[in-house]
């Protein structure tokens, strides 16, 4: 698909005259956020559940143990236009606040990984469209984006522990970008949020020296991150980690 048979709307602001930004991108001239959640409850969520997701309005998930899959609609504050991510976690591994994943509460900011979807034009965000019609039409693309983008991105998370456990220590000291086909990518990689997260998953297959040695790497981040010094706050939790992993 060309650019050209986009509708205008969703064509990238530079592509656009002033007049034509005006016309077309111009949140508030959009159909209003109450009419596009109907239209969505009418036209998005059957076709989410048809692929095995469970949710409603702007989050849904599919559980496939150990996987939680994330379908997130992020709409703009300002209404008009949104975003969808999709994302990617496991239910024995805590999310950002230390909790478990309760998959009927999970959000895209739980998930490790996630994926933002977007048009041909690298644009990823879809205005609502000026009334109904166009509304539908636009809920017709982000059907397109989830079904030809997002669930073959789910589908490369299918074979658990891959590929968390093909990634090696060099490769997270180096950055590498071999895994950017998963959205992993060079900061992702050194994270030492993400590094621990692969210990969890090391542990979880049995690989208990090499988690142990993700934690030690993990560690030593952030004895440099603090200056030497161990004062980060993470430093107690994965001596913790160490000491329940052996």
């Amino acid at each position: 698909m060309k650019k050209r048979i986009l509708p205008i709307r969703f064509w990238n602001n530079n592509e656009l005259t002033e007049k034509e930004r005006s016309e077309y991108k111009n949140t508030s001239n959009q159909i209003s956020g109450i009419e596009f959640i109907e239209i969505l409850k009418n036209n998005f969520t059957p076709f989410l559940k048809e692929l095995g997701f469970k949710g409603s309005k702007n989050n849904f998930y599919k559980k496939n143990s150990p996987w939680i899959y994330v379908v997130n609609i992020h709409k703009d504050k300002y209404g008009g236009e949104l975003t969808i991510n999709v994302g990617i976690h496991l239910d024995f591994i805590e999310n950002a606040l230390d909790a478990l994943p309760i998959p009927s509460k999970f959000d895209i900011t739980d998930c490790i990984i996630d994926k933002n979807l977007s048009l041909e034009n690298n644009n990823s965000w879809l205005v609502y469209g000026k009334n109904s019609i166009e509304a539908i039409e636009t809920v017709e693309y982000m059907k397109e984006l989830v079904f030809e983008q997002g669930i073959p991105f789910i589908q490369k998370f299918n074979n658990y522990p891959k590929p968390f456990n093909d990634i090696t220590i060099e490769e997270i000291k180096t950055g590498s970008k071999k895994y950017l086909e998963y959205g992993i990518n060079e900061k992702l990689i050194t994270w030492v949020h993400f590094i621990i997260f692969l210990a969890k998953v090391s542990n979880n297959s049995g690989n208990k020296e090499k988690a142990i040695e993700l934690l030690n790497l993990a560690k030593s981040k952030e004895i440099d991150r603090f200056s030497g010094t161990l004062n980060s706050p993470l430093i107690p939790r994965i001596e913790l980690l160490i000491r329940d992993f052996r």
